[in-house]
């Protein structure tokens, strides 16, 4: 016998809001009064049957699934709570101020902290929770830099969740503890300098929270060869160093004044990396155009330490000052090349 939902309710006697318990006793009240055996009939025994089975399904699949919700809730806020445990442990551990301190030591000039983080913080554990999402990283990370920014050192530890919970008892020790990935970067000159064997390790030692030098030895960061300048070079200055938005179709967009955009990208010729501008442009907040109240410009420069002089000149120009001192230096780059 079909039924649905609401007539069921109605059979029973019950409401939306009945329990499976309620729901029972309605059945056994409805049953007294139409068994067979008791003076009722047949057929409205099948229905009030019908009407129970369909309903006590009901309810216990739903019961099922608050139990579910509950329990994903419940994981989610202790998976939650050990991200703040652990941010708060790396947050104590990380000794930023020796950090400062190796790095003004090392370069024998002033190098300052520029920025820190530690994540989750609490208001994303706010937002999560109100969603029972779970985080699965705790992180930290800090960038230092000399004035000019010429020398910039980056350091990023995180600590997968699930990993960590089978060592979260070490929390308070020291010398070994959950395990941690660690990613060390040093831009001299725009250039990234290789210090490391890999750029990201993993470790369960806790020195690279507190002594600077096991993650960036002496001996690299004061080493810096000759190198021939390469395309990852010209990439890291763009974006570590000039703070360049880098597209997905290979362009770069070096800030400028008034919140306007010099668009740059790369082609080679005859294996010779060639950097071209291609005028003023703005970002729309949808997409990015060329800006029509400035002329066009393309032009071409090769890949090298002089070009990307060029292109740290032009960073934070009104837009037309910025057109006119591409111009001029390309200008005296054909003239020094005609006379030759």
């Amino acid at each position: 016998m079909e039924l649905t939902i609401h007539e069921a309710r109605n059979v029973l006697s019950v409401t939306i809001d009945s329990t499976l318990a309620d729901i029972k006793k309605a059945f056994r009240r409805a049953s007294s009064l139409h068994h067979p055996d008791k003076g009722g009939n047949t057929q409205a025994m099948q229905t009030v049957t019908a009407a129970y089975e369909l309903l006590s399904n009901a309810a216990t699949k739903q019961a099922e699934h608050l139990e579910r919700a509950t329990d994903r809730a419940e994981h989610a806020k202790a998976w939650r709570e050990l991200a703040d445990q652990i941010r708060t442990d790396l947050e104590a551990r990380f000794d930023i101020g020796a950090f400062t301190e190796y790095f003004s030591t090392v370069f024998g000039e002033p190098i300052s902290l520029q920025t820190s983080e530690a994540k989750p913080h609490a208001e994303e554990l706010e937002k999560m929770a109100m969603r029972d999402r779970s985080p699965h990283y705790a992180t930290v990370s800090a960038e230092w830099s000399n004035k000019d920014r010429s020398k910039v050192l980056e350091l990023s530890i995180s600590v997968y969740l699930v990993d960590a919970h089978k060592t979260v008892e070490q929390l308070a020790g020291d010398g070994i503890t959950y395990p941690m990935g660690v990613s060390t970067f040093f831009y001299k000159d725009g250039r990234k300098v290789k210090i490391t064997k890999r750029d990201y390790d993993r470790t369960q030692k806790s020195d690279v929270l507190s002594k600077p030098e096991t993650v960036f030895p002496k001996s690299k960061l004061v080493k810096h060869r000759k190198t021939t300048f390469k395309r990852a070079d010209m990439d890291a200055a763009l974006t570590a160093e000039l703070g360049a938005q880098k597209s997905s179709n290979g362009n770069y967009y070096l800030p400028l004044a008034g919140g306007k955009l010099m668009t740059i990208y790369r082609t080679t010729m005859m294996r010779q990396g060639i950097w071209n501008t291609h005028g003023v442009w703005v970002d729309s907040g949808l997409v990015k155009r060329a800006d029509k109240d400035y002329e066009g410009q393309y032009l071409s420069f090769m890949e090298n330490e002089e070009t990307l002089n060029i292109f740290r000149q032009v960073v934070g120009k009104e837009p037309q000052a910025a057109l006119d001192y591409i111009r001029a230096e390309y200008d005296k780059l054909l003239a020094e090349i005609n006379s030759k």
